[in-house]
């Protein structure tokens, strides 16, 4: 691994198990025109895009796809490397309470679905984030805020929604300062546009950042998250630590930025 090549693909479908962040605003949506294929037409809701996007990697709901070209700031080509999660309109008792943002999860399937619409009282628009199969027949589906029966769903365009991010570290978004190894696991930070944030590795697995849900990209707070592979500092005392050039982490407490990281030119 040199300084500017991390070799992040395995297995079968070539997934890229590298960090990734949200540089755009929050509530930018993402919109592809499939869930699978070779150059797949992906809108965004606000401009995102540049020349320099070519061949970087996107996640969907947590899923990733690949930039091909740039089509303008708003709209490219991409490759979607693996299948997204669907989109479905879903038919329930009722809607009532119910939240858009929010995640419905099935009693007995386990199929977790996020709410990107609410159509009437019975229909909701969501994306099937997990067991893309569904839910089964009369299955109670809960979220933070309600409870309901499941009725039937019907397939339909793929949903915008905020909950995606890009690569972390690219030509286009910049490449991380320094560099250390703790506790079988490699740690980048100084980064060029999120320079308070830490991106580690899998414990023993150097080369492989572990996925998750998307959003985490767009968290809004500052925190750490290791089974994610990416961390970012506390919100209390991430400003001491900066001016005091230390690097703060949980499992190691802070850290004067030199100790144990490297500073690659």
């Amino acid at each position: 691994m040199d300084q500017r090549t991390l070799r992040v693909r395995e297995n079968a479908v070539d997934v890229r198990r590298q960090p990734y962040w949200k540089y755009a605003q929050p509530n930018i949506t993402m919109q592809p025109a499939e869930v699978s294929g070779a150059g797949i037409t992906v809108t965004f809701s606000a401009p995102v895009l540049t020349p320099g996007h070519v061949g970087v990697s996107f996640r969907y709901c947590g899923r990733e796809l690949i930039c091909a070209t740039v089509v303008s700031p708003t709209q490219g080509t991409f490759n979607i490397i693996e299948t997204l999660p669907p989109t479905y309109n879903v038919t329930v008792n009722s809607t009532a309470d119910f939240r858009i943002g929010e995640i419905c999860i099935g009693a007995s399937s386990d199929c977790q679905a996020l709410i990107v619409d609410i159509t009437s009282s019975t229909v909701m628009k969501c994306i099937y984030i997990k067991r893309y199969a569904g839910f089964t027949t009369s299955e109670k589906i809960t979220s933070e805020s309600a409870v309901t029966t499941w009725t039937s769903h019907t397939f339909t365009d793929e949903a915008a929604t905020a909950f995606w991010d890009e690569a972390m570290m690219s030509d286009v978004r910049g490449w991380p300062a320094s560099v250390s190894q703790d506790r079988s696991r490699v740690i980048f930070c100084d980064f060029p546009l999120v320079g308070q944030a830490v991106a580690e590795s899998a414990i023993g697995l150097l080369q492989r950042f572990p996925p998750r849900l998307a959003g985490d990209g767009s968290h809004p707070r500052v925190c750490a998250d290791v089974a994610a592979g990416l961390s970012r500092h506390r919100r209390a005392g991430s400003d001491r630590a900066h001016r005091q050039g230390c690097l703060l982490h949980p499992d190691f407490g802070e850290q004067p930025a030199g100790a144990g990281l490297r500073h690659l030119p």
